[in-house]
């Protein structure tokens, strides 16, 4: 998959993404919202940390999408084991709840972003980008503490 420049004449690859949330209609609904840019490809859905991990090694993504509260692993340790699996990958973490600290020990743990998971219809394809471009993206909630 190929996304356009400016004028259409130069192309790029997809931003290669893989999504990690335990919840199947989450991941569905964060799916169905990138899928309507053909900048970026999901590469993996990943179900759990270990699967995360594993496959983030494998398949080496441009971008993970974290949930910062999987069923196996804590996301911090996971976002540390990725960063060592695959270290050019960015990491944006999201999570249902605005948590502040936990954010700012994700960013410690080699994090680039955060996200609620309510602000994604308006505002993943953004903090996708940034993280991709390698700045930092936090939730509008987080920013202010």
């Amino acid at each position: 998959m190929e996304r356009a420049g400016a004028k259409g004449k130069v192309t790029f690859p997809a931003i290669r993404i893989l999504l990690a949330d335990d919840s199947a209609a989450i991941r569905q609904t964060l799916a169905s919202l990138l899928s309507s840019y053909t900048e970026f490809a999901i590469v993996h859905q990943s179900v759990n940390g270990v699967e995360a991990i594993t496959k983030a090694g494998e398949l080496q993504p441009d971008v993970i999408l974290l949930d910062i509260n999987l069923p196996d692993m804590n996301g911090l340790e996971v976002t540390r084991q990725i960063k060592s699996a695959a270290p050019s990958a960015e990491i944006l973490l999201l999570s249902e709840h605005d948590l502040l600290p936990m954010v700012r020990e994700g960013l410690r743990a080699g994090a680039h972003g955060y996200l609620l998971k309510s602000d994604a219809p308006q505002e993943l394809a953004i903090a996708i980008r940034q993280v991709y471009e390698k700045n930092s993206m936090l939730a509008s909630d987080s920013d202010s503490n």
